[in-house]
């Protein structure tokens, strides 16, 4: 391409180029051998360390209510940097289903179980009652 370039040049600087017009197609010979005998990069990223996908898995078990945002919450307060995603793929490889089915799994409906020893009365109003304040009607202006 330099060389087609070179054509168009006045005479006065065609005699004082610096290369031949050969010498640019060596250059690109030269690039496009170097480019094919590199050899491929790695595949990807390297894997997690072993503690960090133990404490992953330890933070779903002891908490079966956290999702994967908030257990990447928690690893980026204890100072570790993982996407959402990546915890999702340790917990599935694990084993580990999703928060909403870890969390069914807890024996919740045993008493006791839930923290509280008591057990929470329901009141039951009537059908229609309303609050007086809603009932009285505006004096208009």
């Amino acid at each position: 391409m330099l060389s087609a370039l070179a054509r168009h040049l006045p005479p006065a600087l065609r005699r004082h180029r610096l290369v031949t017009p050969g010498t640019p197609l060596t250059w690109h010979r030269r690039l496009v051998r170097w480019k094919w005998r590199q050899t491929p990069a790695g595949p990807g990223r390297p894997p997690l360390a072993e503690e960090t996908v133990a404490l992953i898995q330890r933070l779903a078990r002891e908490n079966p209510a956290w999702g994967y945002v908030r257990i990447q919450g928690e690893l980026r307060r204890l100072g570790h940097r993982i996407a959402a995603a990546t915890i999702r793929r340790v917990l599935r490889r694990s084993g580990l289903p999703p928060a909403p089915q870890r969390a069914s799994r807890q024996a919740w409906r045993e008493p006791g179980a839930s923290g509280s020893s008591s057990v929470t009365e329901t009141v039951s109003l009537p059908p229609h009652s309303m609050p007086s304040w809603l009932t009285t009607a505006q004096p208009s202006s």
